[in-house]
């Protein structure tokens, strides 16, 4: 999102500076659009470091012709030129440390601003965990002395991008007017998890108008009075996801009825979508606020309905769900979200009444779903084939996109010898955990994965699927989540296969297999333990 937020704000860029190479994954994110780039990094052994990656990676950053490193201090690059940019992104390391606490002053901002073509976006950096409060409102107020417009995305639970400029930042409104930039590029945007302006109202957690009144009354940080040098966190102590929610709360425009995103955008918003991005990136106090927060009765209850879902509440969850429905019979996704507890009824051939009057209402492709899922059951896929335009019809933001994907890549998967279809698996599976993380397509990530005899890819989706067990399993121990003993089989099942097929690569004398192999041991002994605290007598793999 570093190198792409900006874009999305300004569209033409054309030139961007990038301070901090780091892993060089904040430059795999910039736009092709984008035609130059210069990267200012401190430390010359950075750069070294990326080189030993070469053939590692899908995308290098050392191989791309836009970039252009230079080896200097941020501060002093600037000083030597008088080159501008449509944007600056500033990425330093950790703000207590020498090489980079000058990056954060007023000083600094303005010298950047100086840099900056009429109307260009300075993106800021900052990861919550290292400020605490009156620290982050200092930051805020800094960058506000240089920029008349700022506001805050949070792409994750305690990562923050702060986005100034001199020109107004509209950019959700220019989205839906105009479509740019990513119509112009959209599996590049896709993949960074940008499909559109839920996407955007989901992360921003402070407009122009918010993010003047957190700031108001803070102190500068100055080169004279350097408080990300003398207060940051070093021990990463700092706000969590719930201290920032409590911060941001009062402002935040998507908690706020009145505000332009309800306004202007309010019809077009699909609150499904949004809640189902922010469930999972953690940020579950927000939805809490947004289930009471949002105009329309049936949104409120798909949206607790989803909350309770990701908490493994089931009779909670199918309650909320038969409320929304009542409230407005018309409402797709709710009863698409109902019929989702049922798909493997439908599968088997045993669906209840009440199942069935609720599936009746679906059209399109949520109804195709329904149609396809005892077909892939069966492995009828010359069927699930004859389904698959309709399956693709399906919008990005539909609640039921991950289900057409899931169904698209299964028989994509299935057709031995034909490397396309596993291309095709592979990029509408990326697609689609990138908004709703969901084992099964983990799972069948792997077997395309495996049909290309892509090594690399299969411990990649190992390593997610051992993260994702990993995470509930967690969960689970500490009362968070509500694992029925089904979900657990299937689990553990799942973990066995990928032992069985990382440990095929580990014999090819495949290094990178070997990491991964045990953490998916130690995933599955975590998940077998739970099993024999409830007695559990699971079948093998």
């Amino acid at each position: 999102w570093l190198t792409a937020l900006p874009v999305a704000a300004r569209p033409d860029t054309k030139s961007m500076l990038v301070i901090g190479f780091g892993g060089g994954v904040a430059l795999e994110g910039v736009p092709a659009s984008v035609q130059e780039v210069d990267v200012i990094e401190l430390e010359p052994e950075v750069v070294n470091a990326n080189r030993r990656l070469a053939g590692r990676r899908s995308k290098d950053p050392l191989e791309d012709p836009r970039i252009n490193v230079i080896f200097n201090d941020a501060r002093n690059a600037l000083q030597l030129t008088s080159k501008n940019y449509d944007v600056i992104v500033s990425q330093p390391s950790h703000p207590w440390t020498a090489g980079a606490s000058h990056l954060f002053t007023r000083e600094f901002v303005h010298l950047a601003k100086e840099h900056l073509t009429e109307g260009g976006v300075f993106v800021q950096w900052m990861n919550a965990r290292l400020v605490d409060k009156d620290l982050l409102r200092s930051l805020a107020a800094t960058l506000l002395d240089a920029f008349e417009y700022a506001r805050i995305y949070q792409t994750d639970p305690t990562v923050l991008l702060i986005v100034g400029s001199s020109a107004p930042l509209d950019l959700e409104l220019e989205l839906d007017r105009t479509g740019q930039p990513l119509r112009q590029d959209l599996l590049h945007y896709s993949y960074i998890g940008l499909n559109g302006i839920n996407d955007f109202i989901a992360a921003l957690s402070l407009d122009e108008n918010g993010f003047r009144k957190f700031a108001q009354g803070a102190p500068l940080s100055t080169d004279d009075n350097n408080l990300m040098a003398t207060r940051s966190r070093s021990l990463a102590d700092g706000l969590d996801e719930r201290q920032l929610f409590t911060l941001f709360e009062p402002y935040d425009p998507l908690l706020n009825p009145d505000s332009w995103v309800y306004r202007e955008l309010g019809r077009k918003l699909n609150f499904s979508y949004i809640t189902s991005r922010l469930l999972a990136e953690g940020r579950t106090t927000r939805v809490g606020r947004l289930a009471s927060m949002v105009p329309a009765p049936s949104d409120q209850a798909l949206i607790s309905a989803l909350a309770f879902a990701h908490n493994g509440e089931t009779e909670k969850t199918l309650d909320a769900l038969r409320a929304a429905i009542r409230i407005d019979p018309r409402k797709m996704d709710a009863r698409f979200a109902f019929i989702n507890y049922r798909l493997s009824d439908f599968a088997r051939g045993e669906v209840d009444q009440e199942t069935q009057a609720i599936a009746s209402g679906l059209t399109g492709s949520a109804a195709a779903v329904v149609k396809g899922w005892p077909l892939g059951a069966a492995q009828d896929w010359n069927a699930l084939v004859g389904l698959e335009q309709e399956l693709a019809r399906s919008n990005v933001s539909d609640l039921w996109y991950p289900e057409t994907v899931q169904l698209r890549a299964e028989w994509r998967t299935k057709v031995a010898g034909d490397d396309k279809y596993s291309f095709d698996a592979l990029r509408m599976l990326d697609r689609a955990l990138v908004i709703r993380p969901n084992l099964n397509l983990y799972v069948l990530r792997a077997a395309a994965a495996s049909a290309l005899n892509d090594g690399e890819a299969l411990v990649e989706s190992g390593r997610y699927v051992a993260a994702y067990i990993s995470d509930k399993l967690r969960r689970t121990n500490t009362g968070e989540y509500s694992m029925s003993d089904n979900e657990l089989n299937a689990m553990i099942i799942r973990l066995s296969a990928f032992e069985i097929r990382l440990r095929e690569l580990e014999g090819g004398n495949d290094t990178r297999a070997r990491d991964v192999t045990e953490t998916i041991t130690e995933t599955m002994e975590q998940a077998q333990a739970i099993a024999n605290t409830r007695g559990l007598n699971l079948p093998s793999a």
